[in-house]
């Protein structure tokens, strides 16, 4: 089972119509388990003025394994207005910040 779960549309400051989509990804880890793992899209979609139309998009999968978790996380993405440039950075840094909380 994989689900694209829409959280919500942003937009944003720049030339033309800018709007960022974010997206919870939920993937089944195999037919046989209930285990659920969480992951994240960010969908950037530009359009211009004269007509012209720019999409960028960053996924990055197997975050979470805990929906409040990725919830939390998804939420603080959308706060801060993530593009799909910088998406794996924040990724990590939420990562690195998270297991510093735990040690």
């Amino acid at each position: 089972m994989n689900d694209e779960i829409h959280y919500g549309k942003m937009s944003i400051g720049g030339s033309g119509k800018t709007t960022l989509d974010y997206y919870l990804i939920r993937e089944s880890v195999s037919d046989y388990c209930d285990l659920i793992r969480y992951g994240v899209k960010v969908v950037k979609t530009v359009v211009e003025c004269g007509g012209g139309k720019t999409v960028e998009s960053k996924q990055i999968n197997n975050i979470f394994y805990r929906e409040p978790e990725a919830d939390n996380f998804i939420r603080l993405i959308m706060r801060n207005r993530v593009t799909p440039i910088s998406l794996m950075d924040v990724v990590e840094d939420y990562i690195i910040d998270t297991i510093g909380e735990t040690a």
